[in-house]
Parts: C-alpha cells; sequence; structure tokens
C-alpha cells in the first residue's frame, strides 16, 4: 500500500497533501485497496474535510482526463461526421452569395459543439461515474494515523517559510552556503518523490526542478538562478520554501543511494 501524507504548514495555516493520487494514472491504477492518510498528530474534522476536498478533487481530475482518453477516438469520429453532415447540408440545401466560406464556418461551429458536448456526455457517463464513486467512497472509509517522524519535515518547513528569501535563494542554487546536513526518517525517498509531483502541478515550480537536475552548474549560472529565484518568490510565482524542503529530501535519497 502506498503512503499518504499531511503535512501541515503552521506558518501559512495551509496543508501540504502528499499522496499516489498526484499521479492521474494511480487514481485509475488504485486496486480498492484502504487509504491510509499519516499526520503528525491526531486530526480534527477541519483536517479532515480539507484532506476529503483534496482527494475529492484529485479524484474528478484523474476520472475526467480518463474517460476523455478512453472516448477519444468516438468522439473524433462523431465531430468529423457532424462536419460532413453539415458541410453538405449547407453545400446541398443553403443557397449563399459566398460558397465554401459559409459552409466551412457553419461545419466547424457544429463539429466543435459535438465535440465539447460528447465530453461532457462522457464525464456523466456510467462508466465514469462508477470509478468516481468507488474512488470517493474508499476516500471516505480512509483512516487517519499519526506518524510523529512527519513533525521533522513540518519543522524544516516552518523554518524555511520563516527564512529571509536571499538566503534560501543562495542555498538552493549553491551559490554561497549550502544547507545544514539532517537527519530525516526512511520515508524521505518517498516524501522526496511526492514533493517533486506536488511543485510540478505549476509550471514555475516545475522549470526551477528542472533546472537544479542540471549538474554541474559554473558560478556564473548558479548566481544567476539565485538572482531567478529570488525575483520569481517575490513575485510570488514559485514556493520557495516547499522548493527548499525538496532539495533537502534530495540529499537523503543522494545519500541512501551511495550506501
Amino acid at each position: 500500500m502506498k503512503p499518504f501524507f499531511c503535512l501541515q504548514r503552521t506558518t501559512y495555516g495551509n496543508v501540504i497533501l502528499l499522496t499516489p493520487f498526484l499521479q492521474k494514472k494511480e487514481v485509475i491504477d488504485w486496486d480498492n485497496e484502504g487509504i491510509v492518510v499519516e499526520v503528525s498528530s491526531s486530526a480534527d474534522a477541519s483536517l479532515k474535510e480539507t484532506i476529503q476536498y483534496r482527494l475529492y478533487s484529485a479524484i474528478d481530475f484523474a476520472v475526467d482526463s480518463w474517460i476523455q482518453e478512453l472516448k477519444y477516438i468516438p468522439r473524433l469520429i462523431n465531430s468529423a461526421a457532424t462536419f460532413l453532415v453539415v458541410y453538405f447540408f449547407l453545400s446541398l440545401v443553403v443557397r449563399d452569395p459566398i460558397p465554401i466560406i459559409d459552409e466551412m464556418v457553419g461545419s466547424i461551429a457544429a463539429s466543435i459543439g459535438v465535440y465539447l458536448w460528447t465530453a461532457s456526455k462522457n464525464r456523466k457517463s456510467e462508466l465514469a461515474m462508477k470509478k468516481r464513486t468507488e474512488m470517493k467512497n474508499l476516500v471516505d472509509a480512509c483512516t487517519y494515523r499519526t506518524e510523529e517522524d512527519l513533525r521533522v519535515y513540518e519543522d524544516l518547513l516552518k523554518q524555511f517559510d520563516e527564512s529571509a528569501p536571499i538566503m534560501l535563494s543562495d542555498k538552493i542554487s549553491g551559490n554561497n552556503d549550502q544547507f545544514s546536513s539532517v537527519s530525516l526518517p526512511m520515508n524521505a525517498p518517498q516524501i522526496h518523490e511526492y514533493l517533486g509531483m506536488f511543485l510540478s502541478q505549476q509550471e514555475k515550480n516545475k522549470n526551477v526542478i528542472d533546472q537544479l537536475a542540471v549538474t554541474p552548474m559554473s558560478g556564473k549560472r548558479r548566481k544567476q538562478l539565485a538572482a531567478r529565484l529570488l525575483s520569481q518568490t517575490k513575485s510570488r510565482k514559485i514556493d520557495l520554501p516547499l522548493i527548499a524542503l525538496y532539495m533537502i529530501t534530495a540529499g537523503e535519497v543522494n545519500q541512501l543511494r551511495l550506501t
């Protein structure tokens, strides 16, 4: 059973939910096994409601994407058939002073309308509703387990949230100081993987992760990256503290690979 982690971000009062459901494929392939959400302390009603809402949203998004991919060919055929029928109808039945143009515009509009209508119908299909209901029932029946090791990550995130952005920018880019060595729990590799998926949901954060994966970096490039990180975090385009936590867990993962 793959773990679900909930990190409570006390500085900003929000919740970081790290789960397999960050990948659409995991939702669809989930084999009706139970869901256990690990929290650093007992979850109150408000936290449970937040977690349930986040998981529901992930399920809706994944199922909608899955059913559209599954029904893509029939939807495409319906749209193409509509285009041809409307085109020939307008060409042979409706007389207009400007040939072809009116037929093309009408046919394209009709085919797009059918495409969107079919997509909406697919989202409400019996197959989609069944999968959505099965997964949400698992969420409703999920259990919560207190795992004090998660406090290590929450404390680190609190520390990074309260740190000066310029200092974090330098450390993340490796421009000057490096992060101090931290002893992390055994679940660090899984946390690192989920953090990568969580951050990749926003394009700007994903770009930073991709840049950090490029090694080695020259001193000039590190300075440029540090400046870019500082600028983007001031305009709230990236989540610098969460990226810092990602880097800390990356260090632990690298150590495990070397042992």
